[in-house]
């Protein structure tokens, strides 16, 4: 078994429909300012909107250097304490945003720290910024991006899953500065040698039948390293489509991921016909699912196979 020594941080959208409070993003204070959802997830109600030409003014092609961070309470109010205080071998991450829908992270790793390369979705519905290829209801929000200007940017930010009685998601009120132009070319220089070094094999699925018997392998699958095991759910949907949700079970871990291969045999298909499929990921931290491989084709022949690598 490979180990990625990569951070995901797992995604969930805002769901809007929550009580209002004090609107006023600017200087953050230990009001009742902020709300959570049914699923405690936090968001900043009523934020002025930024469109996404606004955000692509001042983001793209600039690096952004974490200048603070402050633990938002279940009651809205913000800590005093800066977050990442007393944290021995964890650093707040710094970020670089790609006009074409990308970005760069650098990460704090149990091993040490990383970069990695994460394509992003920017919703002006309530300035919410994703680390997915989609973002709906059922995905994460990485940002709530509260303000933004030549120089700097806020944001509620999705921090960690807290486990045990009291746990859950984690946010805080985070300030960001844009790079001068010596710190964006180091960070653009170690982003290069870090991938250079650490590059994964491609994700790939392949199948094949006997028997009329459909068996899928997924190679190069990542999973929380927490998980002792990994189910499947099927759904049967119209015209052929077929939902198959890998879900993983066992204890978030939050700091790496495996690489594994995986198998598994799709009930209900009949030799002679065509079948789509959606492949989803279902996140220990949080429950949520994420889009791993989407539309792919297979005609079930006896004897067929075929290997289809993800895109």
């Amino acid at each position: 078994m490979k180990r990625l020594t990569v951070f995901w941080v797992s995604l969930v959208a805002i769901v809007m429909g929550f009580t209002a409070c004090n609107n006023d993003a600017d200087e953050p204070d230990n009001g009742s300012r902020f709300a959570f959802d049914a699923d405690n997830r936090c968001y900043l109600p009523g934020v002025k909107t930024i469109t996404y030409d606004e955000f692509l003014k001042y983001a793209a092609g600039n690096g952004w250097d974490h200048v603070s961070t402050y633990e938002i309470n279940k009651d809205g109010s913000v800590k005093e304490t800066e977050y990442y205080t007393g944290m021995d071998g964890v650093v707040p991450s710094d970020y670089y945003f790609v006009e074409d829908r990308l970005a760069y992270r650098y990460v704090s790793l149990p091993e040490g720290v990383g970069f990695e390369e994460i394509p992003y979705i920017y919703h002006e519905d309530g300035n919410r910024l994703g680390w997915n290829d989609r973002l709906d209801d059922s995905f994460f929000t990485q940002f709530q991006i509260l303000t933004i200007s030549e120089n700097e940017f806020k944001a509620v930010e999705y921090l960690a899953y807290r486990a045990g009685e009291n746990g859950g998601h984690i946010y805080g009120l985070a300030t960001y500065a844009k790079m001068d132009e010596k710190q964006r070319e180091g960070f653009l220089d170690g982003y290069r040698d870090y991938m250079s070094i650490h590059a994964v094999e491609p994700m790939v699925l392949a199948y094949s039948v006997e028997k009329g018997v459909l068996e899928i392998r997924i190679l190069n699958f990542t999973v929380d390293c927490g998980a002792e095991s990994v189910e499947y759910e099927f759904k049967h949907l119209d015209n052929g489509k077929v939902q198959v949700n890998v879900v993983e079970v066992g204890e978030n871990s939050a700091d790496c991921f495996d690489i594994v291969d995986l198998k598994f045999t799709v009930p209900d298909v009949k030799v002679g016909e065509t079948y789509t499929f959606d492949i989803y990921r279902k996140y220990l931290a949080g429950g949520h699912l994420a889009p791993y491989f989407e539309g792919v084709s297979i005609r079930v022949t006896e004897g067929g196979s075929g290997i289809i690598p993800r895109e």
